[in-house]
């Protein structure tokens, strides 16, 4: 037999370390309300690695959030686990969008991945970032709550007084105060004249307690607007709109006595009064003019007996 030189043969390696990462519809975009709250992608390795691989997910916040909460996106798990088995099974990252009940828009973070191996081809090895966007579901607003509308009376009693509450739909950045006033303070008042709200009990309604006054005047029943004014180094809160509460007032004063008109008759009888004689008088009114006045005449003659004998105007007395 004849020996046979051995052939080198050199083997181009066609598979390179690396990570794949593919988002569920192209993107990842999350809200922090409830409908839409979490979106997902997948994690996979592109070659079976020598030794485990850890991949940790983290949250890189870009633009900074107020609140102390983690912030304004979560991911589960932490960590994927890679082994020399399931290397080419993606594994599925959550995102979770955090409600933090502040109102600072639309923001985006980016999801940061660090591998470590004991495959010197993956540790460390360049995995791309995920950009998510938060989308904002708070909106600053002040909302006032009326109990079947503010009624309130002069006199004192059960009625006298009326509430309603004052509360921040969102967390502030700094103090609001809200200052109270009545549109006529002789008809109604308000306590406290100011509302404070901080970082603390921005969620605490708060009660603004209406009071009628009892001016002794007949003025009728009034309403009388009662605005609110907001002052904050939140500019979100500084100078926002705030409904304006509409108190009606219910006048006790009793109407001014009734004047009643005065009926005036001039003139006279002539004594005596012949048959076929004319006798003339004046009848006038004075005094408020609100409805016609009737005025009635009798004519009355005394007879034998002492007793008289009416007769209304303008009938004809029979002849005896």
């Amino acid at each position: 037999a004849f020996p046979i030189a051995a052939v080198p043969v050199t083997v181009v390696d066609n598979d390179g370390a690396g990570v794949s990462i593919i988002a569920s519809d192209g993107s990842t975009a999350v809200t922090e309300a409830e409908a839409g709250r979490t979106d997902t992608y997948t994690v996979v390795l592109n070659t079976q690695p020598t030794g485990d691989v850890r991949i940790d997910v983290r949250i890189d916040v870009r633009i900074a959030v107020v609140s102390s909460d983690e912030g304004a996106a979560m991911v589960s798990p932490a960590a994927l686990i890679f082994t020399t088995d399931n290397w080419d099974t993606a594994q599925t990252v959550t995102v979770t969008g955090v409600d933090d009940n502040v109102d600072q828009g639309n923001r985006s973070v980016t999801i940061t991945h660090t591998a470590t191996s004991g495959d010197a081809n993956y540790e460390r090895i360049s995995i791309s970032s995920v950009t998510a966007t938060v989308a904002d579901n708070d909106t600053a607003a002040v909302t006032i709550t009326e109990s079947g509308g503010i009624s309130v009376t002069e006199a004192a009693g059960a009625d006298h007084t009326a509430t309603y509450t004052v509360v921040l739909d969102t967390l502030p950045s700094a103090s609001v105060a809200i200052t109270i006033e009545s549109g006529n303070p002789a008809a109604v008042t308000v306590s406290p004249a100011t509302l404070t709200f901080t970082t603390t009990n921005w969620a605490a309604a708060q009660t603004v307690t209406v009071t009628g006054v009892d001016d002794n005047m007949d003025q009728g029943n009034r309403s009388v607007a009662i605005t609110h004014t907001a002052a904050s180094g939140d500019t979100n809160y500084n100078g926002i709109n705030i409904a304006t509460v509409t108190a009606m007032v219910v006048d006790d004063a009793p109407p001014p006595p009734a004047i009643m008109p005065t009926v005036t008759i001039a003139g006279g009888l002539p004594s005596p009064l012949r048959e076929g004689a004319a006798a003339v008088f004046t009848v006038s009114r004075s005094g408020p003019v609100t409805v016609p006045l009737m005025v009635l005449l009798r004519v009355s003659e005394a007879t034998g007996g002492g007793q008289d004998s009416s007769w209304p105007a303008g009938r004809r007395e029979p002849r005896r």
